[in-house]
């Protein structure tokens, strides 16, 4: 999901129950994506997307989701 600031993304396993996803599953994905390349992120609400750099906000996030 996009971030209410547009800057960064966030994983969760439940949005409305804010239960975050396991970091095996993170690492899964970001190994998915790293290969694909991408520059925009649509969110789920209006006005919550990433019109360019959207490959950069997603591997900060995974080192900071990682790392905490």
């Amino acid at each position: 999901m996009v971030a209410m600031d547009r800057r960064f993304v966030s994983f969760m396993h439940s949005y409305p129950n804010y239960i975050p996803l396991k970091a095996k599953a993170v690492k899964g994905l970001a190994k998915s994506r790293r290969a694909a390349p991408f520059d925009r992120i649509y969110g789920d609400w209006w006005g919550r997307n990433i019109a360019s750099g959207a490959k950069a906000a997603f591997e900060a996030l995974v080192k900071r989701y990682l790392a905490a």
